[in-house]
């Protein structure tokens, strides 16, 4: 279902383009694969199968005996990724890791920490242009500290401060409480400057993205935090750059 919805995302990417194009390339894309009725008849037999192999669940569901029964604790799903990235495996992306590299380096003005969300559908490769940016030997030289987060959907600070604290330092920190975690890591991050990327973002909680921003006060000056996102309101609730990529 979400290979469904992402490939109705990227198709009305498509519309946006087209809309801007020229009509020649209109009347191509018209008689291309990838036009509106072609899509719609092949969207059609993507959306048959999927109901087709949902009443096949519910057929076995019956046949098992199974109930169906709710829980007030839902269970998040989790993905882990690291900094770890094959750059002799990666093609293109020159223009968006030129931009990443203006931001990371640019001089910016006020207190805040400065924050970048990438944006993107699932599958485009937000992740990887994150990686390559922070395993940069530019980067690599220009910053005294590289974090990287993986970040769960409930977006539980606790845990956050714990995997911040062990990228940076290598420290497990699990049996800690959370005025211990916050010394750590202010003595961790202070009068350094550093880039951290906060990765596969989901929530949607303004509050608990303050929370964050303010554990991480008291950083040197030039300090930067890359963002990956699915969602548009996460790139508006913890972007402080006026574009996103």
């Amino acid at each position: 279902m979400e290979d469904l919805i992402d490939e109705f995302e990227i198709q009305a990417l498509r519309r946006q383009v087209l809309e801007q194009g020229s009509i020649g390339r209109k009347v191509r894309h018209f008689f291309s694969g990838s036009n509106p009725l072609a899509f719609r008849f092949r969207m059609g037999n993507k959306i048959k199968k999927a109901n087709e192999m949902l009443n096949e669940i519910a057929a076995k569901t019956a046949n098992f005996h199974l109930t169906e029964k709710h829980e007030t604790n839902v269970i998040h799903r989790e993905r882990e990724t690291s900094s770890f990235v094959q750059t002799s495996s990666v093609i293109g992306r020159d223009e968006a890791k030129q931009h990443l590299v203006n931001f990371l380096k640019n001089p910016a003005d006020g207190e805040d920490i400065p924050v970048l969300p990438t944006v993107r559908i699932g599958g485009i490769g937000k992740t990887t242009l994150a990686k390559l940016m922070f395993n940069e030997e530019s980067v690599k030289s220009h910053f005294e500290l590289r974090i990287w987060v993986c970040v769960t959907e409930d977006f539980d600070i606790k845990q956050l401060m714990i995997k911040i604290i062990k990228s940076a330092t290598g420290m497990n920190c699990k049996d800690m409480n959370k005025e211990e975690l916050h010394k750590v890591l202010q003595d961790c991050l202070n009068g350094k400057r550093f880039f951290m990327v906060i990765d596969d973002v989901w929530n949607e909680d303004k509050k608990k993205w303050s929370e964050l921003k303010d554990l991480l006060c008291g950083e040197a000056q030039g300090s930067r935090i890359i963002v990956t996102t699915r969602s548009r309101k996460v790139a508006t609730i913890t972007g402080t750059s006026l574009h996103t990529i």
